[in-house]
């Protein structure tokens, strides 16, 4: 959410427009937010002037509304929202917005819930001061910090939590017990190699499934996990993640499209 997102999401707009599109889908996922005011910009696409689009509490003084600043919006038969938990703060804001006032259905797992609002002041030593001053709510003025948005539809998807790209300096063996082996059995595992755990600890299990791998990438097969097996790794699972038919959110809101 930069100083140019909204004259983007405008763009895209106009042509769906132009193009009878019923449906919208907004993906949001892994989307850690940005400026307020960029959020609030998109939100005046879809709203008018005489709606609330988010609502600001600072310490000790009351809520204060915010409205649309214009009477121009785009309207949806359909609209869906994807999110995930690193859907943050202005990303939040417009989901939460979208949803509560204008029906979009939001899709995946609840979001990260960061519902407050950041500046930041230059001292007289050239350092910066960054505070928070106030606390933003959705529209009905619900406030999501530490809390998140609630998807109207709830869809897991593949979890990268926990997956390292460091380097693996020395060749790990079967008894090894290692954060990096612990990373390798949960890819392993998405990948369909069915390790036996993930819990870092080399099994013979564990082993196995690596030969399997590496047999099936044209990598040295010794069982032994190694920095050339954790490239080819990553480079499978950056391949994995980026196909739509291993996104079951995606997937998911695909069928309900149809």
């Amino acid at each position: 959410f930069g100083t140019d997102t909204a004259n983007q999401v405008e763009e895209a707009l106009k042509s769906f427009k132009q193009a009878n599109v019923q449906t919208l889908v907004l993906d949001l996922r892994d989307n850690g937010g940005g400026y307020l005011t960029a959020a609030t910009d998109i939100l005046d696409l879809f709203f008018s002037s005489d709606e609330v689009i988010y609502q600001m509490k600072e310490k000790n003084s009351a809520a204060k509304k915010y409205y649309a600043s214009t009477d121009s919006k785009y309207e949806f038969v359909n609209g869906y929202i994807l999110v995930n938990g690193n859907t943050a703060s202005a990303s939040e804001l417009t989901a939460g917005a979208l949803q509560s006032e204008k029906g979009y259905q939001l899709v995946g797992t609840t979001t990260y819930g960061k519902g407050s609002a950041q500046t930041q002041k230059t001292l007289s030593d050239g350092s910066v001061l960054k505070y928070t001053y106030a606390k933003w709510m959705i529209p009905n003025g619900t406030c999501i910090n530490g809390k998140g948005l609630t998807p109207d539809i709830e869809v897991e998807n593949v979890s990268l939590d926990g997956i390292s790209t460091k380097d693996v300096k020395e060749t790990l063996k079967v008894d090894c017990v290692n954060t990096r082996i612990k990373s390798m059995q949960k890819m392993l595992n998405i990948l369909g190699y069915s390790a036996d755990r993930e819990d870092g600890y080399f099994s013979v299990a564990t082993q196995d499934a690596l030969k399997k791998f590496e047999a099936d990438n044209d990598l040295t097969v010794d069982g032994e996990y190694s920095q050339n097996d954790k490239q080819m790794m990553i480079a499978r699972m950056m391949i994995y993640i980026n196909n739509h038919e291993n996104d079951k959110q995606y997937e998911y809101l695909m069928k309900i499209i149809k």
